[in-house]
Formats: structure tokens, sequence, C-alpha cells
């Protein structure tokens, strides 16, 4: 929930919009709507994706029957759209993990397709990394648009990245 209400901020503080998505931060029932263009009619479509899982169980595994595989696979998607953004407006800028698909630095975001506790928290670890390197981004882009004419002047734009980060 918490991550949905950062992005969100970052989202605001970047002027963005993303076209198919809007995040609602609501804390621990965050949700993301998907807006979905039906190719035949035209008519756009719009789905509710939970960010947090129902407690729906089934016999095949803990989180097999959830939405928050959908949600999770989303969640890289929107991520994804704000880094290029990103490079949109700075050229140098890359997140330090690929994330394609449903894989976060080759790892496997879907709570009910790990293949263990240990490569679904190191696809969460590394989605955090890449949405620190957003947030630390934001924050400089934010305080150079309030002090662009002495704050940052003169100094290496990711040695203030990595400050924020580290």
């Amino acid at each position: 929930g918490q991550l949905i209400l950062l992005l969100s901020t970052c989202l605001n503080i970047l002027d963005l919009n993303l076209s198919t998505y809007k995040l609602i931060p609501m804390g621990s029932t965050s949700k993301i709507e998907k807006y979905e263009k039906d190719p035949r009619t035209s008519k756009i479509t719009k789905s509710q994706l939970q960010m947090y899982c129902t407690g729906d169980f089934s016999i095949g595994g803990f989180f097999a029957k959830n939405d928050l595989d959908l949600g999770m696979v989303t969640l890289i998607d929107v991520i994804d759209q704000m880094g290029q953004h990103l490079r949109t407006l700075d050229d140098t800028f890359t997140l330090p993990y690929v994330m394609k698909g449903e894989k976060v630095a080759g790892y496997n975001i879907k709570p009910s397709s790990r293949s263990g506790w240990a490569s679904w928290t190191s696809a969460c670890k590394c989605l955090m990394i890449n949405v620190k390197w957003i947030q630390a981004f934001c924050f400089a882009h934010y305080s150079n648009l309030a002090w662009r004419a002495t704050a940052f002047q003169g100094i290496d734009r990711w040695r203030v990245y990595t400050h924020f980060i580290l």
C-alpha cells in the first residue's frame, strides 16, 4: 500500500499520467486501475487489480488463487513505464535491475509461481531498489525545479541521485 502511495507521489512530482494505469493508494488495500481498449469495438474497459492478498486459498498452493499475481505484474509495468519516462528526461538514467514481463532481474514476481521464498524475496528486493532510484530521481528533479539556479549548479546529477540512494 505504501509503495502505491510513493509511486503516485512520484507521478505527481513528474507531472506524468500513465495512459493505461491509474494508481489508487488506499493503505493496505491499494489498487491499480487498468484501462484496456478493445480493438474490435474501440471501447475502453476498466479493471481493478488488487495490490494485496485477499486471503482466498486453494489446495494447489498458499498464494495460488488470488489477484496479487496480476497486480504484481502490473506493478512491474508501471515502474518500467516510469523508468522509460525518466530516461526521456535524463538520457543517462537507467534502472539498476531489468524488468520484463513478470520478471525482475530474472526472478519471478508472482507469489504463486515462486520456486521458494528466497527467489520471490529477491524479486521484491530488486523491484524496491528500482523504486528507490525512481524516488531519488524525483527528489532531485523536484529539488532542481525549486532551486535550479543555486543548489545543483555544477554538481554531477548521478552524484546527487546516488547520495540519496545510498
